[in-house]
């Protein structure tokens, strides 16, 4: 299935089978700042979807993948 993922800098799309591992795409393939919390949606995120989002702590993501965020 098409999920749509947002956090910091990082807004694209990838194909997962559930939301986290969505989440974890997103996160795996992006170079990019990443926010403190991971959107994930079925629908294109705006403003009217924001709602039905599910989100994820960025650092449990990291944890999972064992990455950590660097400054």
């Amino acid at each position: 299935m098409l999920y749509y993922v947002k956090t910091g800098n990082v807004d694209t799309s990838v194909n997962a089978s559930s939301h986290r591992q969505a989440a974890v795409k997103a996160i795996k393939k992006s170079e990019q700042d990443l926010g403190m919390c991971v959107m994930v949606n079925e629908q294109e995120i705006s403003e009217e979807t924001h709602g039905s989002s599910v989100f994820f702590l960025t650092q449990s993501i990291l944890d999972e993948c064992l990455m950590r965020l660097v400054s």
